[in-house]
């Protein structure tokens, strides 16, 4: 399934990053699968998510807030059923030689046009996505001793955009968790495949199979649903295989 939000979670307007948006993201989300999965008798089905870029940090608010939530709540009713994530490009923090502001920057460069003057909005703005960036290992932990542990495993790019890398490498993982491998791509390229036999796309598959195929608890069923981050609604993808091709625009 495909998963599409507003675009403004990367303006840098009058709605710049935040994360109120990104929990607001993270929130429909999480009511658009749960009425999903309970119309099509599939709620209890584990799942696994598939995000690139700041949709990313909308996933992890999803299992963030799931944890804190009645479990009564949408969020709880999904978050629950998480085996797997997998992340594209997510900058997680800010890295060794840049602030996190920086890395927001680029990724706003990356998808829409901007200028540096919004950069003290950023700085402001850093500081709340860190908030996030260290609550979402801490739930992983808890799922952990939980014996709910979920499969993590992030991709980085390898290949600069406009001149720069995007989300340098040591932004886009969380040491000790998961496993962490490269894409041979670019930042806006990094979740494009030509075809099946693509490197990138049979390490990002393989991660799917590998956490679709994890034990889960008895109250659980092997095989779970897919849900890709792009824009539109919450929907099935076509049967049978997918090729991606062509540019995605961000308005």
């Amino acid at each position: 399934m495909t998963f599409g939000y507003d675009a403004d979670v990367i303006k840098l307007g009058s709605g710049q990053v935040t994360n109120s948006a990104i929990e607001s993201h993270a929130a429909d989300l999480c009511d658009k699968l749960a009425q999903l999965r309970a119309s099509t008798d599939t709620a209890k089905r584990p799942i696994v998510l598939v995000a690139h870029s700041l949709g990313g940090l909308v996933c992890a608010e999803a299992l963030v807030i799931g944890d804190r939530t009645a479990s009564s709540d949408n969020t709880s009713i999904v978050a629950q059923y998480i085996q797997g994530m997998v992340f594209l490009g997510t900058p997680f923090r800010g890295s060794r030689h840049a602030k996190w502001a920086s890395t927001l920057q680029n990724i706003a460069h990356a998808f829409v046009e901007t200028n540096t003057k919004k950069t003290k909005d950023l700085l402001e703005t850093s500081d709340k996505l860190k908030t996030l960036a260290e609550a979402f290992p801490d739930v992983l932990r808890k799922r952990d001793l939980e014996r709910r542990s979920i499969g993590v495993a992030f991709f980085v790019e390898t290949l600069k955009y406009r001149g720069i890398l995007v989300v340098e490498p040591d932004s886009a993982w969380i040491p000790g968790r998961g496993d962490h491998a490269s894409i041979h791509a670019n930042h806006i390229d990094m979740c494009k495949f030509d075809h099946r036999e693509d490197e990138g796309y049979r390490s990002v598959a393989g991660a799917i199979k590998k956490f679709a195929g994890m034990k889960a608890g008895e109250n659980r069923t092997v095989g779970g649903d897919t849900v890709f981050h792009n824009y539109g609604d919450v929907k099935n993808q076509v049967g049978g295989d997918q090729h991606i091709a062509g540019n995605i625009v961000f308005q």
